[in-house]
C-alpha cells in the first residue's frame, strides 16, 4: 500500500474516532488538526462517509478558530458557478463580472463546465478555470478530493483573497467552502434561490443550509424577506439586487395594440408551471381569438415538450400557442410583446421582470409578494397562485382596455427608473470591504411585514411539497396494486384457481372491479355479516361444506382492531398456501 493509501486509511480512522469525542472537545480537536491535515484528503473521507451528516460536521467546523470569519479587504476575487451559459444565474454573472472589473477588482471565473460556443462573453481581463464537475463527483466518476485539490490550486495560483460562490444549493458547497476557508480566504455565498423553494419539491435543503452557511463570511440574497429570514437564523446576510443588463433594442417602442403575449422560462412543471399556460389561453382566446402567446425556454427533458405540445393539441390551440424553444435574443423575445405572463410558483429575482419593465411591457403574474421588483405595485396585475381564470381575465383586460394598458406601460417604466448598477456595486463594495458590512436599513414595520410574507410563503411551499408527496404516494400505491393483481393472475393461471374475496367491505368491492379489469372474475364472496342477508355470500362456517382447494382466497382488510381475529377465522378453514393477503403484516408502508 502506498503512502497516500495509508494516509487515507488513517484519516478514516481518525474521523471515526473523532465522532465519539465529548461534544466540547470536537471543535478543539478539529482546530488543532486543520493545520496538519491534507484538506483535500480530509474532504474526500468526509464526502464518502459522512455526506448525509454535514449539518453535524458544519457545527463543529464553525467552532474552529482557523475557519473563523475573515474580513480582509478584497482585491482578487474568484467567482464560482457551474456554467457560464444558458441560464438565469449565468446571465446575472455576465452583467456582474464587468462591474467587478470596472470597480478595480482582479477577477477570475471558476466553473464546472468547460467553455462552450454559446457561453456569454467574458470581460477581456477575466481568466477562466474549470473544476471536476459536481455531477462527476456525485456519481463517483471523480473524487471529491480531486475537486478540492484543483480548487485550492486555482485559488493559490491566482492569489485569491475572496471566493464569491454563486451555487448556494450545491451539495459540494461544504467541501469547497472549508477548503477555501482553510487558506484564510474570505467566502461570500450568493444565493439566487428562494429560502423555501425546495420545500415545494419535497427536498430537504434547509437542514444543511442553516449549519453550512454560517461557515461563510457573508450571504448575499435578493430580497428583504431573504435577508430577514437568514438573519433570524444568525447568518450574516445582506440584500443586493441583481445588476441590470443594457436593454438597448434599437428603435424599440412598446406596441400598445399588440395581441401577443410572451412567456419566458424553462419547461419546468414545479417552479415555472408551464402547464398553466394552456388553461389560461383557453379562456383568453374566447374573448380574443387573435391572441398568440410565444413561449421561449429550454425543456428540462423531451417529456415536458411533448406534454406541452399534446396539451395544446387537445385544446385546439395550435394557432394561439407557439413554442419557440430557447433563445438569448432579447430583440426576438420582446419585439412585439403586448403582455408578459409569469406562472411561476416561486422566483428569486427574475431578470425578465426587470427587462420587461424597462421596455414598458405590462405584466400578469401569479402572486410572489417577496419579489423586490413587484413591491411598488406598479405596471402589473397580480393574481393568486393557480387562479388561471383570474390570470386570463387580467390578460384580457390589458389587451382590451387601451387607457389601462397605456397606464401600466408607463408605470412599468418609471417603477424601475432609479434601478442603478451603481447602487448595486456600492453594496458589493461593502461586502468586499474589510469590515464586511451588512444592511441595517430594514425598519421594524418592514420586518413585521417580512415575517408575514415569510410565513405565508413557507406555508404555500410546504403545501406544494405535500401535494407532490401525495401524488407520489398515489402512484406508488397504484404500482403496488398492479403488482399484486399480476401476482394473483399468475397464481390463478398456473395453479388453476378460482378467486374468492373475504371480507366484502369497501376494499372487497374495489377488488371486484380491479379483478374484472384484468379479465378475471370473482367466483366466491365470503363475509359473515353479509351472509345473513344474501344467500349468494358464504359465511366462514359454510366453507366447511365446499372444496376450498379450488379457490385462491384474497383477504381484503387492513383493520388494525380485528387484524389477527379476522385472519385466524379464515386460517382455520383454508390452508395458508390458498390465501393471498392483500395487507400482510410485514409489508412496507409509504
Amino acid at each position: 500500500m502506498d503512502h497516500a493509501g495509508k494516509e487515507y486509511i488513517e484519516y478514516q480512522k481518525e474521523i471515526s474516532d473523532w465522532f465519539y469525542l465529548e461534544e466540547e472537545k470536537k471543535s478543539e480537536y478539529l482546530n488543532k488538526r486543520l493545520d496538519t491535515w491534507n484538506i483535500a484528503l480530509l474532504m474526500q473521507v468526509i464526502f464518502e462517509r459522512y455526506s448525509n451528516k454535514l449539518y453535524l460536521l458544519a457545527r463543529y467546523f464553525k467552532g474552529c478558530s482557523k475557519l473563523k470569519l475573515q474580513y480582509p479587504q478584497s482585491h482578487r476575487i474568484a467567482v464560482y458557478y457551474y456554467r457560464y451559459g444558458k441560464g438565469g444565474v449565468e446571465r446575472v454573472l455576465s452583467y456582474l463580472l464587468p462591474l467587478f472589473v470596472q470597480a478595480g477588482y482582479d477577477v477570475v471565473l471558476i466553473t464546472d463546465e468547460e467553455p462552450e460556443a454559446e457561453d456569454y462573453l467574458l470581460p477581456p481581463k477575466v481568466k477562466r478555470y474549470s473544476l471536476p464537475k459536481q455531477k462527476d463527483v456525485l456519481s463517483g466518476r471523480k473524487s471529491c478530493g480531486q475537486r478540492v485539490s484543483k480548487l485550492l490550486e486555482i485559488l493559490k495560483e491566482e492569489k485569491a483573497d475572496t471566493l464569491c460562490y454563486h451555487a448556494a444549493s450545491n451539495p459540494l458547497l461544504f467541501y469547497d467552502l472549508v477548503a477555501a476557508k482553510s487558506m484564510g480566504i474570505k467566502v461570500v455565498i450568493s444565493k439566487h434561490e428562494l429560502f423555501s423553494q425546495y420545500m415545494a419539491s419535497g427536498r430537504d435543503m434547509l437542514t444543511n443550509e442553516i449549519d453550512v452557511y454560517p461557515l461563510a463570511d457573508m450571504l448575499t440574497v435578493l430580497s428583504r424577506e431573504e435577508e430577514v429570514f437568514w438573519s433570524i437564523l444568525g447568518i450574516k446576510s445582506i440584500m443586493i439586487p441583481n445588476p441590470a443588463g443594457e436593454i438597448s433594442l434599437e428603435n424599440y417602442q412598446y406596441n400598445a395594440e399588440s395581441a401577443n403575449i410572451v412567456w419566458v422560462g424553462r419547461l419546468d412543471s414545479r417552479q415555472k408551471q408551464y402547464q398553466e399556460i394552456v388553461p389560461i389561453m383557453r379562456e383568453v382566446v374566447k374573448e380574443r381569438p387573435d391572441c398568440i402567446i410565444n413561449i421561449y425556454g429550454n425543456a428540462d427533458g423531451y417529456q415536458d415538450k411533448y406534454l406541452l405540445e399534446n396539451q395544446i393539441k387537445e385544446n385546439g390551440l395550435e394557432k394561439n400557442i407557439k413554442y419557440r424553444g430557447y433563445s438569448t435574443d432579447i430583440k426576438e423575445i420582446y419585439k412585439d410583446a403586448g403582455v408578459l405572463l409569469i406562472t411561476s410558483a416561486y422566483e428569486s429575482s427574475p431578470m425578465i421582470i426587470l427587462e420587461s419593465k424597462q421596455l414598458g411591457i405590462p405584466l400578469v403574474t401569479y402572486s410572489m409578494p417577496y419579489l423586490e421588483l413587484l413591491k411598488n405595485r406598479r405596471g402589473f396585475i397580480e393574481v393568486e397562485q393557480g387562479d388561471t381564470l383570474a390570470a386570463a381575465r387580467a390578460v384580457i383586460k390589458i389587451l382590451s382596455d387601451p387607457l389601462f394598458r397605456t397606464r401600466l406601460s408607463s408605470e412599468a417604466k418609471w417603477s424601475v427608473a432609479d434601478y442603478s448598477n451603481g447602487r448595486t456595486m456600492e453594496k458589493w463594495d461593502k461586502v468586499f470591504l474589510a469590515e464586511g458590512e451588512t444592511s441595517n436599513s430594514i425598519k421594524q414595520e418592514e420586518r413585521e411585514e417580512s415575517y408575514r410574507t415569510i410565513l405565508r410563503t413557507l406555508i404555500f411551499h410546504q403545501s406544494m411539497g405535500c401535494q407532490k408527496y401525495e401524488l407520489l404516494r398515489e402512484k406508488y400505491e397504484q404500482l403496488k396494486i398492479e403488482q399484486k393483481l399480476n401476482q394473483i393472475k399468475e397464481i390463478c393461471e398456473t395453479r388453476r384457481k378460482k378467486l374468492a374475496v373475504y371480507p366484502y367491505g369497501m376494499l372487497g368491492r374495489k377488488m371486484k372491479g380491479w379483478i374484472e379489469e384484468k379479465h378475471m372474475e370473482i367466483s366466491l364472496i365470503v363475509d359473515n355479516h353479509l351472509a345473513e342477508k344474501d344467500k349468494k355470500i358464504l359465511s366462514l362456517e359454510k366453507l366447511k361444506e365446499i372444496d376450498v382447494s379450488q379457490f385462491l382466497f384474497i383477504i381484503c382488510s387492513d383493520s388494525p382492531g380485528i387484524y389477527e381475529e379476522l385472519r385466524e377465522g379464515l386460517y382455520e378453514m383454508v390452508p395458508q398456501d390458498h390465501i393471498f393477503d392483500w395487507f400482510p403484516r410485514d409489508e412496507e408502508r409509504m
